[in-house]
């Protein structure tokens, strides 16, 4: 009976350890979000009033020689390639030109590809200031990425999966012009949305 009683007791203090260290993991990743959302949204600030007049849609054609240097603009250590706006989950993010888990923190990021070579591939945290809500994009919704030079280019959603962490060839050898994709909430899969460049 007493081992019963002990075992019991061990059990519940256990459970209180385990419940208290997931409470502490899920503040953790709060504030972390919150910290991206607010810096997202003082980069986005200081991007758009660098732009000097009323930002108009261009339809520019590709260059036959893509390899043309990037335009950057350099913001606190960082070179941001422009921003991205997704009307139907109503987000506007600072785009940064190079990607890695510290900048990830910060805002989205390229992970390779460009505008002008039609195969640019961001990536996001799963934070809802970021890339939390990708997954409610819809066939055919639009997104606007616009450059540093406040030149805006629409694209359309064509398509919407989840991949497999490890299946990167599904996102490097498309005929998409922009690829978007974050964490699914387990870790496991990656939300991915597919889109064209609108002519």
């Amino acid at each position: 009976m007493r081992m019963r009683r002990t075992t019991g007791a061990i059990l519940v203090l256990l459970g209180a350890v385990l419940m208290g260290a997931a409470l502490l993991l899920y503040m953790h990743n709060k504030q972390e979000d919150e910290e991206a959302g607010e810096a997202s949204r003082a980069i986005m600030q200081t991007m758009r009033s660098s732009v000097d007049d009323e930002i108009v849609p261009v339809r520019r054609p590709v260059p036959e020689e893509a390899e043309k240097e990037m335009k950057v603009f350099p913001i606190d250590g960082y070179d941001y390639m422009g921003w991205l706006t997704m009307p139907t989950v109503d987000l506007e993010l600072p785009i940064m030109a190079e990607w890695d888990y510290e900048r990830l923190k910060i805002a989205p990021c390229r992970q390779f590809g460009s505008i002008e070579s039609n195969d640019l591939v961001i990536a996001a945290h799963h934070f809802e200031n970021h890339f939390g809500y990708l997954g409610n994009l819809q066939i055919d919704d639009e997104v606007f990425f616009t450059d540093v030079e406040g030149n805006e280019i629409a694209y359309v959603v064509r398509d919407t999966t989840e991949l497999q962490e490890t299946d990167t060839g599904a996102i490097e050898n498309t005929p998409y012009d922009l690829i978007l994709y974050t964490c699914t909430f387990d870790l496991v899969r990656r939300t991915t949305i597919f889109l064209e460049r609108v002519p």
